[in-house]
């Protein structure tokens, strides 16, 4: 039973919790979702009711609908559970599947630390085929995407039709006909029959800035609403279709396949995979797919993943649009896909609202680090033709800083775009601009994705610094060995005051918690230091030593002040 009514949900967080709730538990028999800020929209309420309708558990549900007839449905759905109760759970095999996968997931993230804390190898034969990935993400203009699609504390809103204008509502729900109209149910034959190269032809499109074909059959849902999945010729038409596209003269000039709001489902995905697994050279240029607002879920994930896992098939897909699927991703779906992503080195753009913490982090990471590639790639290329870049505006910056300029006064960079974009070796280079420099005072660089790296440059730059007062570096990724560092390099400086470093996405291990205060012990000038200790002791310890810092600044101030009046 669960109870959660009287509270402050909208339509959107009703819509995705009855969802989730209806497809993936079989245990809860009694929902009490009453009561809400606003009951459940009309645009929402169909999801709603087919989520219900496929689970035969739940026999009672109080929930506030727009539409008058909405309880009168649900209702009808509750009474056929209280008739027809399914049969007795297997709980022990549910039990076992659950940890089955909550051990896939386990072993996912030890992979995940094992190679953060690992150099990034790479064959030096695969350098030639990263630099053709980066060639073709500065073509199609991929940087102001994956930035935008990576943006921290960004949450894609789904598509809704309530807020739209009659015009748009439908624009929205059924697509755009421009090109084709004449493609009635009824040419749909069930022998699949139509399904020819000359029918794959009347959707292909040439891109404007790049003259290149793009299989684009987006809008057209009228074939899988001839073929539904209960229909039995549905998968003799998935076949034949996807037999069409991998088939057709043209299809090594491919460079996208645009299948949304087409209603096409698992199965689609499943057949693309398979064909594309059995034989490598099917769709060799493919560079973007999009799938986006269809029936997508856990099977055509999985297929998906295994192409994007594959180190032959689909070798230059760049980009994947899968947002605003008919019902909500599983976990195992959205876990898949994070799967894939951490052997792929091409995909820098998954357009997917992923709701797991885990699976969003790891996406963020992974496409980071296939962006880093690229600019390596790129910079053995202009070192190997003799050829170079201009360094940008930020480089240029850091260049400023670090031959003392006396323009430069502070540097307040907090989760800065361009910051964010720098080669893990130009931010190790930036905080090594510091070292010498006698002018900057107070530096802020909280959220640009700061690692031990950064931190250890950082800590050989303090021991020399005669000028930085304030540093801070929260919300970042420095692990207690970076800590450390910073820590031992403040043993020869003399002038910080202020230290902040809350908030780190990598936790202190115990043991490398309790040397901290024992680190410290030199320094002299330190009175604020803005850490998360979880040892009482450690901290008591820390505390008393920048009380005592605090204490010989204010004797030294006096004794200054004494001096200065005889």
């Amino acid at each position: 039973e669960i109870d959660l009514s009287w509270n402050l949900f909208t339509s959107e967080g009703l819509s995705n919790f009855c969802q989730s709730l209806a497809n993936t538990n079989q245990t809860c028999k009694k929902i009490m979702l009453n009561n809400q800020t606003t009951p459940v929209s009309v645009a929402s309420e169909v999801d709603v009711l087919e989520a219900f309708s496929g689970n035969k558990r739940i026999m009672y549900c109080k929930l506030d609908f727009n539409s008058e007839d909405g309880q009168d449905k649900l209702n009808k759905i509750l009474h056929r559970n209280k008739r027809n109760p399914p049969g007795a759970m297997d709980r022990d095999k549910r039990i076992i599947d659950l940890l089955s996968f909550q051990a896939e997931r386990s072993e996912a993230i030890k992979e995940q630390m094992e190679a953060e804390n690992k150099p990034l190898e790479v064959p030096e034969d695969d350098w030639d085929y990263l630099y053709e990935l980066a060639v073709l993400f500065d073509k199609y203009k991929l940087k102001d995407i994956v930035e935008s699609e990576n943006t921290d504390n960004k949450k894609a809103k789904p598509k809704n039709a309530d807020s739209m204008g009659k015009d748009a509502k439908s624009n929205f729900l059924f697509g755009q006909f421009k090109d084709i109209l004449d493609d009635s149910l009824g040419c749909f034959n069930s022998d699949g029959s139509f399904l020819t190269a000359e029918f794959i032809s009347k959707y292909l499109k040439q891109t404007q800035d790049t003259d290149e074909l793009v299989f684009d059959f987006h809008g057209q849902w009228k074939l899988f609403k001839r073929f539904p999945v209960t229909d039995p010729a549905r998968e003799l038409i998935v076949t034949k279709f996807v037999d069409a596209i991998v088939s057709h003269p043209q299809m090594k000039e491919f460079m996208g396949i645009n299948m949304a709001n087409t209603g096409c489902g698992d199965d689609f995905l499943e057949k693309l995979a398979e064909r594309c697994l059995a034989d490598p050279s099917l769709l060799p240029n493919l560079h973007v797919i999009n799938f986006e607002t269809n029936f997508i879920n856990e099977r055509g994930c999985v297929a998906l993943s295994k192409l994007m896992a594959s180190p032959t098939c689909m070798r230059y897909l760049q980009l994947i649009r899968l947002e605003n699927q008919k019902g909500l991703l599983t976990t195992r779906a959205e876990f898949s896909i994070c799967r894939a992503m951490f052997v792929n080195r091409s995909v820098v753009v998954v357009s997917l609202q992923f709701r797991g913490l885990m699976e969003r982090q790891q996406m963020h990471s992974y496409v980071c680090r296939n962006v880093d590639f690229l600019r390596q790639a790129r910079q053995r290329h202009y070192k190997k033709t003799g050829t170079g870049r201009k360094r940008n505006e930020t480089e240029l910056f850091f260049d400023k800083i670090a031959s003392d300029s006396a323009f430069v006064k502070e540097v307040k960079l907090p989760g800065d775009r361009k910051f964010l974009s720098l080669s893990a070796e130009e931010r190790v280079k930036a905080a090594k601009a510091f070292a010498e420099n006698t002018h900057v005072t107070d530096v802020n660089l909280n959220g640009c994705e700061l690692d031990d790296a950064f931190a250890e440059a950082m800590g050989k730059s303090l021991e020399t610094n005669i000028a930085i007062v304030k540093l801070s570096l929260e919300n970042n990724s420095i692990s207690g060995t970076g800590i450390k560092y910073l820590l031992e390099g403040l043993a020869k400086n003399a002038t910080l005051k202020e230290l902040r470093l809350h908030k780190q996405s990598k936790n202190i291990a115990t043991a490398e918690e309790d040397g901290l205060a024992d680190v410290l012990e030199a320094n002299k000038s330190l009175t604020k230091l803005g850490l998360d200790f979880r040892n009482q002791n450690v901290q008591v310890k820390v505390d008393r030593k920048l009380k005592m810092n605090d204490q010989l600044k204010r004797s030294k101030d006096s004794s200054d002040n004494l001096n200065f009046l005889f």
